[in-house]
């Protein structure tokens, strides 16, 4: 059974209105009742009425403009999600959406069901934990420690006075440690966002990677207020919004959609080519008795058997890697997985003299994996690893399992021929190859397998520099 969903949208436009209305009512994962404002005035009676769990707002509105409006409805908007949508450029809504701090924002032009269906999960998701945060925290937290948001307060260099739970929680801080704000930077990511920064403004907003203290990378809006605080020596107070989690939900929506389309061409491909294909294999047969004493024609009809098997074999991999399989998890230890998955490498390791180094091999990690599909995974990178090593003066390969909190990190380095910027981005991608002769499926059901199991996987790689793929349980 779907969900109810009620939105409001306020729109003075009727076409524009009905546009969006219908793709609103047309959304397969909600039941949505659409109201309807004309004003900004109605809008905010409306709220105030009836229950509402998510409001579009045209940032155009008759002789008005959606900032007051905004001003007006603070209360509310910790409650219903808020998303600008306007006919304005995508860039100017963007900074529109941050300056007034909605949770979203959709082009006119842009609107469609998946762009929507994404956009209303993530809100919807967001305001449901930040609502079951505030029940949680505000008896006990003033309004800067009960803020979502990671805030925090910083003097002139930047060195970090008070920071909210939020914040220590997202950069995992000690609330004792004295950290300057730009610690949180990595190499050129300091210069390019402080060289974004007008100092001259009393608010800038960008949006950056951070690094909070044990590493973890950050997709994150920065809104940086100049304040006046003497008590405390406060020169700025910063707002940090974390996007980590969304842009992830939207890569894997992303990774959904090209699953599906590979599972619609499996299905086209067998059925239209898999039956001539048939019938050209059998003719084949036929003909090799008519012309057996025909040395020209049976060489002819050689190459058509062994072309048209090599397209069934191709077509047998290919459905193959669009089925999703059951897992058959059972309870194992990770290090033994990884080290039988590093034995069926060994001959080919040894063979091209690679030095390798095995670092922590010694615990025991209890966990539940397919160990099969596992040990396929494992092993396709270890061996692409070394065949990476092979015109190497000083091959070596490194593998290591870590511990990070509650996961197992493995890491699968080599100081190879590394990867150009084209092969890593596209190296999980079904039937992409840099090998001669390679159908560049092996990759792609690594990266499946890893998804069906929950565990994430990151590759760091350049050319002539080497490759690590660093795999999290």
């Amino acid at each position: 059974m779907k969900e109810s969903l009620s939105v409001l949208v306020v729109e003075d436009g009727k076409s524009d209105f009905l546009f969006l209305k219908k793709h609103l009512e047309n959304l397969d994962s909600w039941d949505v009742s659409v109201e309807r404002a004309v004003t900004f005035e109605e809008a905010q009676s409306t709220l105030g009425r009836i229950e509402i769990d998510i409001c579009f707002i045209d940032y155009h509105l008759n002789n008005e403009v959606a900032e007051d409006f905004l001003v007006k409805i603070q209360v509310l908007r910790d409650y219903v999600p808020m998303i600008l949508i306007s006919g304005l450029p995508s860039e100017k809504l963007r900074n529109l959406a941050i300056e007034n701090e909605v949770d979203d924002f959709i082009s006119k032009e842009d609107v469609s069901y998946t762009l929507l269906t994404r956009i209303i999960r993530y809100c919807v998701a967001n305001n449901r934990a930040k609502l079951k945060a505030k029940v949680q925290e505000q008896k006990y937290l003033n309004l800067f420690n009960n803020s979502l948001e990671a805030i925090f307060t910083a003097d002139d260099d930047f060195q970090i006075i008070r920071a909210n739970q939020a914040f220590k929680e997202l950069f995992k801080v000690d609330g004792s440690t004295e950290i300057d704000f730009r610690d949180f930077f990595q190499g050129k990511d300091l210069r390019q966002f402080f060289s974004t920064l007008s100092i001259g403004e009393n608010r800038n907003s960008n949006r950056t990677k951070l690094y909070n203290l044990q590493g973890e990378e950050l997709e994150v809006y920065v809104t940086i207020t100049r304040i006046h605080n003497e008590s405390e020596k406060a020169a700025y107070q910063v707002v940090i919004h974390d996007i980590t989690e969304f842009e992830k939900i939207q890569q894997k929506l992303h990774e959904v959609d090209k699953s599906n389309l590979i599972r619609r061409m499996a299905r086209i491909i067998g059925h239209e080519v898999r039956n001539p294909l048939t019938n050209i294999l059998l003719a084949t047969e036929e003909m090799k008795d008519d012309y057996s004493d025909n040395e020209d024609a049976l060489l002819m009809l050689g190459m058509i058997e062994r072309n048209s098997k090599r397209i069934s074999s191709l077509i047998d991999s290919f459905l193959k890697n669009s089925i999703n399989s059951e897992l058959d998890k059972k309870d194992c230890v990770l290090e033994d997985v990884l080290q039988d998955s590093f034995a069926n490498c060994l001959d080919r390791i040894k063979l091209q003299q690679v030095d390798y180094t095995l670092d922590g091999f010694d615990s025991r990690t209890e966990m539940s994996l397919d160990v099969e599909k596992i040990k396929i995974v494992f092993t396709n990178i270890i061996i692409n690893a070394t065949e990476a090593l092979s015109a190497q003066a000083n091959p070596n390969l490194r593998i290591s399992l870590l511990k990070e909190n509650d996961k197992s990190i493995v890491e699968i380095s080599d100081n190879g021929c590394g990867m150009t910027e084209e092969v890593r981005a596209n190296l999980f991608s079904p039937f992409y190859s840099s090998k001669q002769g390679g159908l560049g499926l092996g990759m792609s059901n690594s990266k499946k397998i890893l998804d069906e199991h929950g565990a994430s996987v990151k590759v760091e790689s350049s050319e002539n520099q080497g490759t690590t793929f660093r795999i999290t349980f």
